[in-house]
């Protein structure tokens, strides 16, 4: 693989002196659809899961008759921290919630911690279980494992499962105030930040994906 951590302009831009985070470059996706883009929001989660499952699907060789009795569970660590933030500035701008409306509850879908898997359920003919699980670091393998223990146990023939996340200034933000993130105090080259066991380690990196 290629190593995806970068000095962050977006994280420079808005003062963070810790601004080092794993970015998705150069990732082919489909012409969207206006729904499907008024759906997926402005962060990249939703467009992450729809890459990911497209990948898993077609390696498997599954068909959408194949998926009728299947399910999903995916993981998220939370909902997209950007499109919260942008619906809380125009709510504070109009001085008012937006009304009710299908554009508006769309939008909705990337703030929540199940967005992927009601992403992947409504773009796939699944009919068993839709389940979003969040738990930290760990929430990508949490959501294979209870996919695989719903096979095992027969309550599904198959599972589409996995974890993502996305990275955004908002995201980060909380983890600079405590001091989380690595400041690269000895000016390594970007691709040598992230450091898990090392002695001198400052810090971890946050980065983004789906798998």
């Amino acid at each position: 693989g290629v190593n995806g951590i970068v000095e962050s302009r977006e994280l420079k831009e808005h003062g963070f002196s810790a601004f080092y985070k794993g970015e998705v470059k150069d990732l082919h996706l489909p012409e969207y659809s206006k729904a499907d883009l008024r759906i997926m929001g402005v962060g990249n989660a939703l467009r992450f899961t729809d890459h990911a499952t497209r990948q898993a699907v077609e390696d498997a060789g599954l068909t959408a008759n194949d998926l009728r009795e299947g399910g999903v569970i995916y993981g998220q660590g939370g909902g997209s921290t950007i499109d919260t933030y942008q619906i809380g500035v125009k709510t504070v701008e109009r001085g008012k919630p937006y009304p009710a409306s299908p554009k508006t509850l769309n939008g909705v879908i990337p703030t929540m911690a199940s967005g992927a898997s009601a992403w992947v359920g409504i773009k796939n003919p699944l009919s068993a279980i839709s389940l979003g699980v969040s738990a930290a670091c760990a929430t990508g393998n949490f959501a294979i494992g209870l996919a695989a223990r719903m096979v095992r146990d027969g309550d599904a023939p198959l599972m589409v499962a996995g974890g993502v996340d996305s990275t955004d200034w908002v995201m980060c933000a909380p983890f600079q105030t405590i001091t989380a993130m690595s400041t690269n105090g000895r000016k390594l080259r970007p691709d040598q930040v992230s450091r898990p066991f090392d002695l001198h380690r400052d810090g971890f990196v946050v980065a983004e994906g789906a798998g």
